[in-house]
């Protein structure tokens, strides 16, 4: 199999992801429970995966630090910045546990850095993903000068990933925890983007040893959730690593093999940074509306109903949202 092939489908399998985070954020009592459900926001993994993925390939055509930077600032801060400040505004008047200490420490992602407020886990991925690629130039440039000596990049990448593991375990602040654990799925998209550059192709017994790893990988984290410890929970990221990988190729194989449509998902590709800044705001400022107005007694509340509403009117928005912005920044570069 073809590793760029995972690049060529990688709108796609960002759109699968996206649903699966949606998913997950949905919290519905029948699945609730369920090992699945527990682990579907091994969607924003893949997400940190093909972003790394995509970041050598843009690099490798221009490694212009600065001309970098601007592209991922014009790329993220347009689309999430203004959904963050009106969505938080309108949790701080309709949802009686976000206050203005919350509002202040979100806008500013204070709450996750610090981890304080009442939502210290919210919106974390936004300001993780950009300390990531502010780190990427020096990444990329890491990987270039070493990635084809095979035994001292392969110590490397071990030291690195070990130091990974430990540092997480001295975090005070558990939401801040997130840019060590997360970091390695997104190193290895850099990796597998130089393996693209260098078209490099997965070998059969490489594709078995990814299925088997990725099969263990599952089995461990089952374990680890139902026998509970604090270091070996925190081992679980490092099972996600093949989980990921396996889960990517065989979204791409899938759609490769099968020619199967595509549109839909490639919509919700391209507009998840706006879906995943609005459609979590949009169901916890609906929730608040319908308690501080008491509206449950003026109707019968199905929780699967309004989820489902949450999940569509969430996919609209941030297709709409991420289709005016596109429109806004083209019509600035026409200026």
């Amino acid at each position: 199999m073809e590793i760029k092939k995972i690049l060529d489908k990688r709108t796609i399998v960002m759109g699968v992801s996206m649903l699966m985070v949606m998913i997950f954020h949905s919290d519905l009592p029948i699945i609730s429970s369920t090992f699945i459900y527990k682990n579907l926001h091994i969607g924003v993994d893949c997400f940190l995966f093909l972003s790394g993925l995509g970041i050598v390939q843009s690099l490798n055509k221009n490694d212009n630090i600065k001309e970098f930077y601007k592209r991922r600032i014009v790329r993220i801060l347009p689309t999430t910045i203004p959904l963050i400040v009106i969505f938080s505004y309108l949790m701080l008047i309709f949802n009686e546990k976000f206050t203005m200490n919350d509002f202040n420490l979100q806008i500013t992602s204070l709450n996750f850095f610090l981890g304080k407020g009442n939502f210290p886990y919210f919106m974390w991925y936004i300001p993780c993903i950009m300390i990531y690629y502010f780190l990427s130039p020096f990444l990329f440039k890491f990987l270039k000068n070493n990635y084809n000596n095979d035994n001292k990049f392969i110590i490397k990448m071990f030291l690195i990933l070990l130091i990974l593991f430990i540092i997480p375990t001295g975090i005070k602040v558990s939401a801040s925890r997130n840019i060590f654990l997360r970091f390695p799925v997104y190193l290895l998209g850099m990796v597998y983007g130089f393996r693209i550059i260098n078209k490099e192709v997965m070998t059969k017994k490489e594709i078995i040893l990814t299925i088997t790893l990725g099969i263990l990988s599952i089995l461990g984290v089952y374990y680890l959730e139902n026998n509970y410890h604090a270091l070996l929970n925190h081992f679980i990221y490092c099972l996600y690593i093949p989980i990921v990988l396996l889960l990517t190729i065989t979204i791409t194989y899938l759609y490769d093999r099968f020619k199967l449509p595509d549109k839909l998902l490639t919509l919700v590709g391209v507009s998840t940074l706006a879906i995943y800044c609005s459609h979590e705001f949009i169901k916890m400022i609906t929730n608040g509306f319908i308690n501080k107005y008491s509206l449950y007694n003026h109707f019968n509340y199905n929780v699967y109903i309004f989820s489902l509403l949450y999940f569509i009117v969430g996919l609209i928005f941030g297709i709409s949202w991420t289709f005016f912005i596109n429109y806004l920044t083209k019509k600035e570069k026409v200026k």
